[in-house]
Formats: structure tokens, sequence, C-alpha cells
């Protein structure tokens, strides 16, 4: 100022004194001024983006001030800069007043001093909302486990931070993103959008001529440009904020210093969820891997039990499909045991389907290893796995639109399983993830920590029924024994079967054959009767042997009278069977008992069988 302070500026000085300066604001300066300067009335236009806006007069009307404008004559106009907000400051004069040079820089620094005064106390009226606005959103996000409400909150608060209404943040669950108003699909995502977004992850801004493909997912008010602004948890995206217009042309480093912190906040609060997800779901697999284990150590008997164990690692594995399948060295092939999500008519195809270890083999290529697994991509799997697509269940193609992360429905999934020698004996084929994503090594391993107990398992059952099959068969023949006949017999009567036919039968002159011939050909002999027997009876029934030269046929649900017909069979069979080395067939004497007619039980079963067999042997005799 000058040294010596003007008249007009002591005025103004005089009315600011009066002012409360906890309170003062731009319309009670302007009426200051005014009155220092003897004006009659004011007026306060702001200036914003090039656009003019009466904010505030007095002492005339508005359509008085307006047709003022037009003949500014009595109007003294000055200058006040508060922040980014720039103020035009309008005096009325009665009549005609100017101001010497030196009298408005008196005015004009008096203004530059209050401009700063204004400009500091609004500078720490927002560092202190912010600084409310950043504990009561820290206190919100912390105490809260519900991705909803944190982002509902930080919506609220980069809202009330930036002062702007059209900011959305959307933040990625699985193969979505999800927002507090509407959620979309991944792949909904413009394929430009998705590469910046996934790909780039720096801020990028979509022109207004694009921004009507975007409303369909995102609600936009708005028809100016749009900034998408990515935010990351450990170099992986996990959202990203929307804003409305260029942020190259906004305040961009006030707008990208508070984008960034409240970004900081979502990906923190996030990854404390999925941090407290993540320690859930290995609870709850842990727990379910543990039932099943107890259930796959203790059962031997694996076959009845594949379809719950399946059922039980449905969840835990995260697939809605899941076929098991058994590998049979001696076909080289894969036999179809069960599976889950796979409708009836389906599985029963699948079953009559052997895929060759061959064609299996395709998948096994270290390209598309994951761990121990194996995941090929459909592009790849239509061109490559040509034979493994033949036997597929469901037929499919390749989306056209791929992204990476997502499970497309031609993509194929296998997770063989090995015995301790590390060799192939099942194979898992998994599809439709329940999360709709590809397979990765974290989901992989807890596969595989599943298929090593169930290649445990396997094992244990495989090695139950040799042992069962040891103990239930005749060393020599390798039919059924006695030991096998009384358990089955049980289990028929305790099952309500019924008619149940009991055939003895016992070979003719046997003890001639072997003492003149010899024990080992004897021997032969019983082993080609034996094969005879089983060619004849087929899956109708059991053949056992009782004992020396005899036999017994167990047949549910038969009848005598189907009893002799298979009698007539075997002596067919027998006929084909040259059994001594005279090339004369064997022949045989037999009994036939059934259940409940002629007894309840083995005891007596054999017993009545055993009577008749030996009056068949005395009639042959006599007829000798």
């Amino acid at each position: 100022m000058t040294k010596i302070i003007s008249e007009p500026v002591k005025k103004i000085l005089g009315q600011i004194n009066n002012l409360d300066l906890g309170d003062i604001n731009v319309p009670k300066i302007t009426h200051a001024l005014s009155m220092g300067l003897g004006g009659y009335g004011c007026a306060v236009i702001s200036q914003k983006n090039g656009k003019a806006k009466l904010e505030y007069y007095e002492g005339i009307t508005k359509k008085e001030f307006v047709k003022r404008m037009k003949n500014p004559k009595d109007l003294l106009s000055f200058v006040l800069k508060i922040g980014d907000q720039i103020y035009r400051l309008l005096i009325l004069q009665k009549k005609e007043r100017h101001l010497t040079k030196a009298q408005k820089a008196d005015i004009n620094t008096l203004l530059s001093i209050i401009s700063m005064a204004l400009t500091m106390r609004q500078v720490s009226k927002d560092r202190i909302t912010e600084t409310q606005i950043i504990n009561q959103l820290n206190l919100n996000i912390t105490t809260s486990l519900d991705e909803n409400k944190i982002i509902r909150n930080l919506e609220s608060a980069a809202r009330r931070m930036l002062k702007i209404n059209d900011i959305f943040i959307f933040y990625r669950r699985d193969d979505s993103f999800v927002g507090s108003k509407n959620s979309f699909k991944i792949i909904n995502l413009p394929k430009a959008i998705y590469s910046k977004l996934f790909k780039v992850q720096q801020i990028f801004t979509v022109p207004k001529s694009r921004v009507a493909s975007l409303k369909k997912i995102i609600p936009i008010k708005t028809v100016r440009d749009v900034t998408f602004i990515p935010f990351t948890i450990k170099n992986e995206l996990r959202g990203f904020f929307t804003l409305p217009g260029n942020i190259m042309i906004l305040s961009r480093n006030f707008v990208l210093t508070r984008i960034k912190f409240l970004a900081n906040q979502a990906g923190l609060a996030l990854e404390r969820i999925d941090l407290f997800r993540k320690m859930n779901s290995a609870l709850r697999e842990s727990h379910g891997l543990q039932d099943l284990i107890k259930i796959m150590i203790s059962s031997l008997d694996l076959s009845s039990l594949s379809t719950e164990i399946l059922q039980r690692a449905q969840e835990f594995l995260g697939f809605k499909r899941i076929l098991f399948s058994i590998y049979d060295p001696e076909l080289q092939s894969f036999r179809r045991i069960t599976g889950v999500g796979i409708s009836a008519k389906k599985l029963k195809e699948a079953q009559a389907i052997h895929p060759p270890l061959e064609a299996i083999m395709e998948l096994f290529n270290n390209r598309y290893r994951i761990s121990n697994s194996y995941y090929v991509p459909a592009k790849d799997a239509q061109i490559i796995c040509k034979k493994v697509k033949h036997y597929e269940l469901y037929k499919s193609t390749p989306i056209k639109n791929r992204i990476p992360e997502l499970w497309d429905p031609g993509d194929i999934f296998v997770s063989p399983i090995y015995s301790k020698n590390r060799e192939i004996v099942a194979l898992l084929s998994l599809d439709m993830p329940m999360n709709n994503l590809a397979p990765t090594l974290n989901n992989v391993k807890l596969l595989e920590i599943f298929d090593d107990f169930l290649g445990m398992a396997i094992e244990n059952s495989q090695l139950f029924e040799k042992i069962e099959r040891l103990s239930n068969t005749d060393e020599m023949t390798d039919v059924y024994n006695y030991r096998f006949l009384r358990e089955k017999l049980k289990s028929l009567i305790k099952n309500r079967v019924s008619p149940i036919s009991l055939i003895m039968i016992d070979l003719d002159n046997f003890k001639e054959c072997n003492d003149s011939l010899g024990h080992l050909y004897g021997d032969e002999v019983l082993k080609m009767f034996s094969e005879c027997l089983v060619d004849a009876i087929g899956k109708r029934g059991y053949v056992v042997r009782y004992g020396g030269d005899e036999f017994i046929i167990l047949l549910p649900k038969t009848s005598r009278k189907s009893s002799k017909t298979l009698i007539d069979r075997i002596g067919n069979y027998s006929n084909k069977h040259k059994t001594c080395r005279a090339h004369k067939p064997c022949s045989f004497s037999y009994g036939i008992a059934v259940y409940p007619r002629n007894g309840l039980n083995l005891g007596s079963l054999i017993d009545y069988a055993d009577r008749l067999l030996y009056q068949q042997k005395a009639e042959k005799r006599n007829e000798y």
C-alpha cells in the first residue's frame, strides 16, 4: 500500500473492522467495500470454467442490475480470488466516481491480503473436513467385513472430498465387477477397456463419443468424457474408480492425490476381507478334507463310496462337474466309475466309453501343466487334443472374445491320480468352476492333496479286493470257495431273494482217471471243467468248488426248470472241452435243491442236492 493510506481505503478498513473474522465471506466483504466507497448497492459474480453466475446482490433488483450491467459507467469492479474460485465484486455508485491509480492499487492490495486469508481459511476448513471424512471412513471400513458397505463408504468419501457427485467404485469378485448400485460380468467390458484395466493398469479417459457403450454397465449420467482409475493389490487388478470428465483437464494433482489415497484404502480393506475369507475357506477346506480322508481311509470298498466322496469334494474343490475314472492297465484305458453334476443319462453314456491312455496322454504336455494337473484352454484343445475331444461328455466350442482369467466352456482340466510308485491309477476330469475362473496354482494344490489321499484309497481298495478275492476263491481252479458260498447265500436270503437254486455237480469216474493218468493230469481236468462251468453259467450265478471233484452252482432268482436248462448248457460246453487224453467229454452227475422249498439254509440245501446226486450216480452204475 501507499505510505499514506487513502481515504477510501480507511473507510473500507473501518467497515471490515466491524466484521466477525471467523464468519467473514465474499458478500460481507463486498458490502464493506460498497459502504467504504459510498456505494448504494453491490453484487458478486462468480466465474468458473468460462461461465459467469450472479451469486449475490443488494440495494437493487436483479432486473435493474442486469439493466445497469449494459451501461457500467457507475460500476466499480474488483476481483477477489479464493483458491481456484474467482469472484468479480461490483459496486454501484450514485454518480460516476473515479479512483486514482494509487487508490485502486491500495484497494487491490487490501483485497489480495483478504484473498490470502480466506484461501488459507478455506484450505484449513477443507483439511479439517477431509480429516473428519478420513477418520469416519477408516472407522467404517476397518470395522466391517461387508464388501458392499465398504464400497458405499468409499464412494461417499470420494464424493465429499472431491465434490463430484458421479463417482463410482467397482471391485472385482471372481468373474464380475461389483458396485454399490449394479454389477456386471468382466466379459461384458469392451475389449479396449478390458485391456487397459487388466494389462496396462494405468489411468485412462474414455471420450464422450464412446461413453454410450458404457452406460449399460456403469450408471453414468453425464455425456462428458469418463476417466477410469484402476487400483491393484500386489499388482493384481482389484477394481477401479470412474469419474466424469478428463482428469488431465481437472485439477490433476488434487484429484489424483485423493483418489490414490482412497484406492489404497479400498485395496487394504478388500485385502483384509480376502485374507479373512481365505482363512475361513481354509478352515472349511481343512475340515472337509479331514472328513473325506477319514471316509477314504476307513472304507475299503471305494466303488460304493466314490459318489459320496465326489459330492463332498465338489464344494471345496469348487467345480460343479467332476468325473472319476479308474485306469485299467490290462485294457490300457479308463473306466468311468461315477460323477457329480452330470445327468444320469450322460453318465450312462460316459460309462459305456473307455478313453484310451494314448488319447489322455495328449493332455499331459508341460505347456499346459499346473503343478501335477493339466489345464488346456479351449482354443488349444480344439486343435491339439482332437482325440480327447472325441471322448468329451458335453461338446462345446470356444467363445469368441476369450478372456484369459475366465473359464471357457470348451476348456479341459484333468488331474491324474498316481500310486506310490508314480503309476497312474485314476483320473479326475473337472468342469464348470463355481467362480467361473480358470484354475490357478493355489486351487490346484488343494485338488492334488485330495488326489494324493484318493490315490492311497484306490490302492487300499484294490489291495483289499485282491485279498478278498484270494480269500473267496479256490487256489487251483480260481472259482469261488466254500467260504464265499456260505456268505453269499446268507446275503441273498437276508435280502429276500427267491427262489435260489443250488446245483451240486460231481465228475463221473474221476478217481479212475486220477489213478490211471496221475494227479497232475487230474488237476488239469478240474481246471478245464471249472472253466467249462464258468463259461456256461456266465453272469447268471456263481461257480464254487466244494471239494475234490465236487462243484456247486448257486443261481439267484432261478427255478428248478431253469436250472435244468443250464445243466443241458453245461453238457454242451463239456462236449466242446475234451478233458481226457482219449479226447472224450467229461461226464458228470448232479442234484438240484431250491430255496425255500427244499431247505431254508445251506446245510439243508446241500444235503437235499447231495442225495439227488448220489441217486443219479447209482442209476448210472446200474446202467453200466
